[in-house]
């Protein structure tokens, strides 16, 4: 049950950004939220396993990202640089 709520919560979130680029989680073969926000904030609130996913800490994450980025070689540290890159510049044409 924990493991469908977490998947539910994941779908929730990955749905506007997909929504942004015109594009719908069918069009890769993911299924639909079940939960409607109200429930889904009503049903994370005492479910441990998600909590515990939102509470992660900056500091940790980024030594484990910088872990992570030595093992890359160099064309693969490339690419993360030139998806960074775009992503930020997309940001700011947002804005």
């Amino acid at each position: 049950m924990e493991n469908e709520l977490s998947l539910d919560y994941g779908l929730y979130h990955i749905q506007p950004p997909l929504n942004e680029y015109g594009k719908s989680l069918a069009e890769f073969s993911l299924p639909q939220p079940v939960l409607e926000s109200r429930d889904m904030e009503e049903r994370i609130v005492g479910n441990t396993l998600v909590t515990e996913k939102m509470e992660y800490r900056l500091g940790q994450q980024q030594e484990l990202a910088e872990e992570m980025r030595q093992q890359l070689n160099e064309e693969q540290v490339a690419s993360v640089l030139t998806i960074i890159a775009a992503v930020e510049s997309y940001k700011q044409d947002r804005h």
